[in-house]
């Protein structure tokens, strides 16, 4: 879908990446970010987006653009959908996830958690940031619907 903006399509916007690189605008790629983040509220991920649309820069960085898509999504926060607050913090926390995934050297290949939970688990028992207890307390099952 390719959503307009006074009269000119948004295939013109570009998107500068954390590595500097100009990317076109794609707003399938930033609607499965709102669909996530939208995911089990009765919210329609479509409106962060179309509110963003009237006043999107020519050029705007990716960072930024998350930044104003949580905004978008917190200024829709109502009465009538205060699930929007929970989306708004679901943005953030996948702008988090992409810092540290950066920070970190890791890739997290359009998942917006940058790491294996299970494997982040093991990993902190082993360094004693956590007890060991939590293995022996949960199962695999348990811990894996934790980590979704």
């Amino acid at each position: 879908m390719v959503y307009k903006m006074e009269g000119s399509s948004m295939e013109n916007q570009l998107i500068i990446k954390r590595n500097q690189q100009p990317e076109p605008f794609n707003a399938d790629k930033i609607m499965r970010i709102l669909n996530l983040a939208c995911r089990n509220f009765p919210l329609d991920p479509h409106k962060p987006l179309d509110n963003l649309l009237s006043a999107l820069p020519q050029q705007i960085s990716s960072s930024q653009l998350m930044n104003d898509l949580t905004l978008a999504a917190l200024n829709l926060t109502s009465v009538e959908e205060p699930e929007w607050k929970n989306a708004a913090g679901r943005l953030k926390l996948f702008a988090l996830y992409k810092q540290v995934s950066i920070t970190r050297g890791t890739n997290h290949q359009g998942s917006p958690i940058p790491y294996d939970y299970l494997r982040f688990l093991d990993f902190a028992v082993k360094h004693n940031v956590y007890s060991a207890d939590i293995l022996n307390h949960y199962d695999s099952k348990e811990l894996s619907q934790a980590a979704a």
